[in-house]
């Protein structure tokens, strides 16, 4: 590991800004241009709305640090200018002549502890449910899977102004068909009622910058389909 002396955070919630360097002794700054110039490696966890700003601002010291940068909001690690894809594996379904899988989770995060208290705004929702059916069998298989999450009232917010983000309940289905040993198809359904959501990070961020009225640019993903086919050689 590295020592937290050595790790400086950007941070716009004061709050959370003090509990970081409180309970973790880093350096901690309202603006990520301060703490990107005591760095030689950076960590960006940045929405996609406001990655091209900061991206922008943090143009000219990168250009004279020439650091090492990677992303946890993307897809792609960007190391010195050299875009390096990272490879999402995803496991086959049982390998049995038929399976029916039923599967059901509850996650929840007792908001008791003082650090989490202030970081739970920036994390999921305190109780979510996820119900899941799949059958497979040799040739072809399928899957349904419904997710619920409860709204969001609390906030680490001084002024107690951030809004309720609405509980929601989304659907995601797939499939796939060996259309022989060296060859499979794949098509997947997400949100298939296109239901409109908010995670509480997005909405404690918009009302700290002040642009609640700017929400809508910042729902999760609606309605998506996705088609593949795996080639074997």
């Amino acid at each position: 590991g590295m020592a937290a002396s050595r790790i400086h955070v950007a941070e716009p919630v004061a709050a959370l800004r003090d509990a970081l360097a409180q309970d973790f002794g880093v350096h901690t700054y309202d603006v990520a241009e301060t703490a990107a110039g005591h760095a030689g490696l950076w960590l960006m966890a940045v929405k996609p709305q406001v990655m091209r700003t900061v991206c922008e601002a943090l143009s000219p010291i990168a250009a004279a640090q020439q650091p090492v940068v990677a992303s946890i909001a993307a897809d792609q690690l960007a190391i010195r200018h050299r875009q390096v894809p990272v490879d999402i594996v995803v496991p086959d379904p049982v390998r049995a002549p038929a399976s029916v899988v039923m599967a059901a989770a509850a996650a929840y995060r007792p908001e008791q502890d003082r650090l989490f208290r202030m970081l739970s705004a920036l994390r999921e929702l305190p109780m979510k449910l996820r119900l899941g059916l799949a059958y497979a069998n040799e040739t072809w298989g399928a899957n349904a899977d419904w997710t619920l999450s409860r709204s969001k009232t609390e906030y680490a917010t001084a002024d107690k102004s951030t809004p309720k983000t609405p509980g929601y309940g989304l659907v995601d289905v797939g499939g796939f068909w060996n259309i022989n040993k060296n060859a499979k198809l794949t098509l997947n359904a997400y949100n298939v009622f296109d239901k409109k959501y908010w995670l509480p990070a997005d909405m404690l961020w918009l009302n700290t910058t002040g642009q609640l009225d700017k929400q809508d640019s910042y729902t999760q993903m609606g309605r998506a389909i996705s088609a593949g086919i795996q080639v074997k050689f």
